[in-house]
């Protein structure tokens, strides 16, 4: 049984696919979970998410965020 209480994850692209996966099953594992997306539809997307699993007993976010890479 992995143990996440008490812990944060910031999920990228967390509305869909994969990404929704490793969210919904954070969150069942007891992780607090921003989902961010980078479009309003995966905004979109990332709010549904978040309200199912937030009906279930999990804490979860949504955001419109951007993501700034380093090279």
């Amino acid at each position: 049984m992995l143990d996440l209480a008490g812990r944060v994850a910031l999920v990228k692209g967390g509305g869909r696919g994969i990404g929704r996966a490793i969210a919904r099953m954070l969150a069942e594992h007891g992780a607090a979970v921003a989902i961010g997306a980078r479009s309003a539809a995966g905004v979109s997307r990332a709010i549904a998410v978040t309200a199912s699993v937030n009906t279930q007993g999990g804490r979860t976010i949504g955001r419109h965020v951007v993501f700034v890479g380093v090279l």
